[in-house]
């Protein structure tokens, strides 16, 4: 049986420290699957120490490791923070925010040089541009990275239409996420390939079999705490 990993994305999501640490506790489990809790910046410190049998992931990061960046957060001070992970290029950042492949790009190199792992998530925005949207984002948010580095990424497909944020998303089919992983897996040298976007538990285990997924990265599902464990035991069973 292949390792699972499950990435939950809080988001800016909960309101308060001790909602963050009363969720952590919740959801820690030892479990065949790997489970990671990607945080606020504020709650990173509670959910290491609230949950330590899990890993710990962080929602983004700078490209650079020290300086005069304000309200940025480098890689090197995720790491001390005991992070292993590392969220970046998730849709909404380039959606709000206007990050660049090209930004997510530097973060990606960044996060390596720092001993992060990172979580790169790639995506087309319409349903109908798989093909070429992969292969353009793969090529701009990798480059330049060794395909011994690019091993030890994860890399998640996000469309952005199956966001269930997005105006009408609604989850991929499982023969069309496999149809995508499989294409990302020609660039990916070896990195684990997951999917992400409207996973909850009643979906996440076709993701996994039928998809072909190694992992699934988990948003809103991810903080109903019962759900959530549902959702892991039934990545264990694939």
């Amino acid at each position: 049986m292949n390792k699972k990993y499950i990435v939950a994305n809080w988001k800016m999501n909960p309101t308060s420290a001790e909602e963050a640490r009363s969720l952590a506790q919740e959801i820690q489990r030892v479990a065949r699957a790997e489970i990671i809790l990607c945080p606020p910046f504020p709650f990173l410190h509670l959910v290491r120490d609230a949950a330590p049998g899990v890993s710990l992931g962080a929602q983004d990061c700078f490209w650079e490791q020290e300086g005069a960046y304000t309200g940025e957060v480098s890689p090197a001070q995720l790491k001390s923070m005991g992070c292993s992970y590392v969220l970046l290029g998730h849709s909404e950042r380039r959606i709000h925010l206007g990050e660049t492949r090209e930004m997510v790009n530097k973060k990606v190199q960044a996060a390596l040089g720092a001993g992060l792992i990172p979580i790169v998530l790639i995506g087309e925005e319409d349903r109908s541009q798989t093909g070429k949207g992969l292969a353009d984002s793969m090529e701009r948010v990798l480059a330049g990275v060794s395909k011994e580095d690019r091993a030890r990424l994860f890399l998640v497909y996000e469309p952005v239409w199956a966001i269930s944020t997005s105006e009408g998303g609604e989850p991929a089919r499982p023969e069309e996420a496999k149809e995508a992983i499989g294409r990302m897996r020609e660039a990916a040298c070896g990195a684990r390939i997951l999917y992400g976007g409207s996973v909850d538990a009643s979906n996440a285990a076709s993701f996994l079999r039928d998809g072909e997924a190694d992992g699934v990265a988990v948003g809103s599902a991810s903080l109903r705490a019962q759900e959530f464990l549902q959702l892991v035991k039934q990545a264990e069973e694939v």
